[in-house]
């Protein structure tokens, strides 16, 4: 408890010049970091879990969901607790202890040193490379990138599916004008209405650099999905006996509820899809105002609380409305020209839109981070610590000590991070000719060097983090085009997609358990050097659905493009 308060103080007296020492911020309580964290694990998954219950069986899916839940808390909390106990073992040179997580540790006890600065651990990637150096960081960068891509596929399938056919039965019929009925013409064509959208909406927000002017839409995302879940339970007791057909066989309870039935391997990624949240965990928890593991488990514990509840509702409630014919996409069933079902729809796609450019900048960034492994940094950071050496401090300045030892130890801790290793190069005309990332970043960081040298150190530490992220801008050339590939390439299969729940079952399968389970044991095994049982576990799960589940979506995706989509387009029941 001593140690404790201890660490405690000196946290509050690293930087003295922040005025988050003196003020807490009221968005890093508990309260709004939970708030927007479940933002993160709620995602489209919801939208499809009803589908995977009918696949599944109802009772092995509730108990399915559970268990994914309880191992993406236990993943959440391992992952933080591997970045505060490495970060404490960097700040007090202590030797990593692999028997007890440290759970009072508070993270700004890394002092606010370039060289501890820059071998801090603040990210997933970071993490993967503390355990298995360029190789673990390239796996977590692999698994982002599969992931946030197949997000942005799963959004334009939700678009696709429930924006043109909103519009279309709230506002085109029989009696439309020649003129509106070329619009609505058009409007039933869901894919180029789609691509329509895309175009106009979708992607000049992807041409973004920044998520600040989007930061407000979190708010929209979590309504919608609670406005969402109260539509289809007022439906349902509008409702009582569903939407099934007279001639469509009935069932038992026990074929209804605890029967398991044969999708439930194939269906596998779209549970896991419904939770997968890890890759925001390290950015989610460095907006706590007090950064502790107790504090960052009542997150998760609240965040996921609250998405397994509103999952198990909706898909609950859209199951037993339908039973054997709830589609992958659960608005597709419901009647057509029902206002509230209708505007529920449009506000889902809205926000699908919207939250579209989140895995879209993640997407990017972590391409641009392959290309920092492929062809190194440059000058982007190795020439900036050179040229800080270059222009060394005059004996004469204050703390001139300090100074010479802090730029010397930057240097030394390139290696720490998992950079590209540093050549000297004493050619100044070499300086000015970028070399690897370097020359395809908007912002020289050897510049940067050059025009801040005269700073003080209070306000170089001050903006580095600022700095870092515009050297990690594009050229206005290479950040469109690279904006337009990756935005083409996923609206363009998302054209193609036979259904919603063919794209959460392989992207959860492949992607998801990687980053949900199989890293985070991974990491665990190897920074603590031992096994235990839930590690174990939590890994032999990943492992099956990975290797299992995704050769099951592969052969539930290629059924359904031969049968012309999901079910073969088979009859809702619901009406025309």
């Amino acid at each position: 408890m001593n140690r404790q308060k201890s660490l405690s103080i000196s946290s509050e007296n690293t930087n003295p010049n922040s005025s988050n020492s003196t003020i807490p911020n009221q968005n890093g309580t508990i309260f709004f970091v939970t708030f927007n964290f479940t933002n993160c694990v709620i995602g489209a998954g919801i939208i499809g879990t009803a589908n995977a219950m009918k696949e599944y069986g109802y009772l092995i899916s509730v108990l399915l969901l559970v268990c994914c839940a309880l191992l993406t808390k236990k993943s959440l909390d391992d992952l933080i607790s591997l970045q505060i106990d490495k970060n404490l073992e960097l700040s007090m040179g202590a030797q990593f202890n692999s028997n007890s997580s440290l759970d009072y540790a508070v993270l700004e006890t890394v002092p606010d040193t370039p060289s501890a600065q820059r071998g801090k651990i603040s990210n997933y990637e970071s993490l993967g490379f503390a355990a298995f150096g360029q190789a673990g960081k390239l796996a977590v960068i692999v698994s982002k990138l599969t992931y946030a891509w197949g997000c942005l596929v799963a959004y334009t399938v939700v678009l696709k599916n429930n924006m043109p056919s909103a519009l279309t039965d709230q506002f085109c019929d029989d009696e439309s004008s020649s003129s509106s009925g070329l619009i609505c013409s058009f409007m039933e064509d869901e894919r180029m209405f789609t691509l329509l959208l895309c175009t106009v909406v979708v992607l000049p927000l992807c041409l973004l650099r920044s998520l600040d002017s989007l930061a407000k839409f979190g708010v929209l995302s979590i309504l919608s999905v609670v406005f969402i879940t109260f539509i289809v339970l007022i439906e349902r007791i509008a409702n009582p006996a569903g939407y099934q057909p007279m001639e469509f066989p009935q069932h038992s309870i026990l074929e209804d509820l605890i029967e398991v039935k044969g999708g439930v391997i194939s269906s596998l990624g779209t549970f896991v899809f419904a939770f997968v949240s890890q890759h925001c965990s390290h950015l989610a928890f460095d907006t706590l105002n007090e950064k502790t593991l107790e504090n960052w488990k009542k997150v998760t514990r609240n965040s996921v609380s609250i998405a397994l509840s509103l999952v198990l509702v909706v898909g609950t409630t859209v199951y037993i409305t339908f039973w054997d014919l709830t589609p992958s996409d659960m608005f597709h069933c419901y009647p057509p020209n029902s206002e509230e079902i209708d505007f529920a729809r449009v506000l889902l796609a809205f926000t699908m839109m919207m939250s579209f450019p989140l895995p879209f900048f993640t997407c990017r960034e972590m391409i641009i981070d392959v290309g920092y492994v492929i062809l190194g940094s440059g000058v982007n950071e190795d020439d900036q610590l050179l040229g800080s050496l270059a222009q060394a401090p005059s004996p004469s300045e204050d703390n001139f000590l300090e100074k010479l030892i802090s730029d010397a130890d930057a240097i030394i801790s390139r290696e720490s991070i998992g950079a590209a290793p540093t050549t000297t190069n004493t050619n100044t005309n070499a300086t000015n000719q970028p070399t690897g990332m370097a020359k395809y970043l908007l912002v020289s960081a050897y510049s940067n060097s050059n025009s801040n040298s005269n700073n003080d150190t209070a306000s170089s530490n001050s903006s580095s983090s600022n700095s870092n992220a515009e050297n990690r801008q594009l050229k206005p050339f290479y950040h469109v085009s690279l904006t337009i590939a990756i935005w083409a390439a996923a609206v363009g299969l998302a054209l193609e997609a036979p259904s919603l729940g063919s794209v959460l079952d392989l992207v959860g399968c492949i992607s998801g358990s990687f980053i949900a389970f199989i890293l985070p044991s991974m990491f665990e095994v190897k920074l603590r050097g031992r096994w235990v049982g839930k590690n174990v576990f939590m890994f032999a799960v990943g492992v099956s659905i990975t290797v299992l589940g995704s050769v099951f979506s592969f052969m539930k995706i290629v059924d359904e493009v031969r049968d012309g989509g999901e079910g073969g387009g088979g009859d809702c029941g619901a009406g025309d």
